[in-house]
């Protein structure tokens, strides 16, 4: 199941961090863009085909979606076996909301509950001490904005940033989440690019974009150009190239490509 979401992945790399979902590919591909329509619906069919239709979590439901609105055509969603909206409580950890706002969105409910919630886990924009949890409740409240969602205006999105860009490691510029068990992981520091893209107007993130994009420099194989997974097992940490991992980085630094006019970025 790891290895086949990476396709699906890959189309969230092409949405950025549009909830819009409102790309044209002709700037990007010119007249050959009918070419890459082509392999993003392969990819729908052949999910709806071998997947009998079933989109098992948010994140295939929010790259089908974003297929969709990128190629134009439109994918019918009531002819999808659409997953539920994922549970959350009051136990929850932040970073559970986004999927639940996500997929809330995208199936036509009104997630202001989950919002509202998720606000609540929030003290001055300061979700968690882990980067991934702290970078996915950011994404959760940042797609509710976007999608016009109204909730409490005394949060702080650039706190929320600057809380984010104080976990990252000084030494190598990346982050580490909260099963990295201490590492500093691609898969965190991408998730902490897609959290930091619009806040890249400020300095001091931009500075520590600059950081993020150096880490992803040193850590890409020279042969092949993908990204490892590096993980603890018993005291000893293992890593081994993955097309996840590379996926998500893919995806991170594209966020920061699309707000960013660096031409280093």
């Amino acid at each position: 199941m790891r290895r086949k979401r990476i396709a699906f992945i890959l189309i969230l790399a092409i949405i950025l961090t549009s909830f819009s979902f409102t790309q044209d590919l002709t700037p990007v591909y010119g007249s050959e863009s009918s070419q890459a329509e082509v392999s993003l619906l392969k990819a729908v069919e052949y999910y709806y085909t071998y997947e009998d239709a079933k989109l098992n979590d948010w994140e295939e439901l929010l790259a089908i979606y974003g297929a969709s609105k990128i190629d134009g055509s439109g994918v019918n969603l009531s002819l999808w076996q659409l997953p539920d909206i994922p549970f959350v409580n009051q136990d929850s950890s932040p970073k559970d909301y986004a999927p639940a706002i996500i997929t809330s969105l995208i199936k036509g409910k009104n997630p202001d509950d989950l919002v509202e919630a998720l606000l609540e886990k929030s003290d001055n924009g300061i979700f968690s001490n882990d980067a991934d949890v702290q970078s996915l409740a950011m994404l959760g409240v940042e797609i509710a904005s976007r999608a016009g969602i109204d909730f409490d205006t005394s949060y702080s999105g650039i706190d929320a940033a600057k809380h984010l860009i104080s976990l990252q490691d000084k030494e190598t510029g990346g982050f580490t989440g909260e099963y990295d068990f201490g590492l500093v992981t691609v898969d965190t520091t991408a998730y902490a690019c897609l959290a930091l893209a619009p806040y890249i107007y400020d300095e001091e993130v931009r500075t520590s974009i600059e950081s993020i994009v150096e880490f992803f420099k040193r850590e890409q194989n020279i042969d092949g150009g993908g990204f490892n997974y590096r993980y603890e097992f018993e005291g000893n940490i293992y890593e081994s190239e993955s097309a996840n991992s590379t996926a998500l980085a893919v995806w991170g630094l594209s966020a920061l490509r699309e707000v960013s006019d660096d031409p280093e970025i």
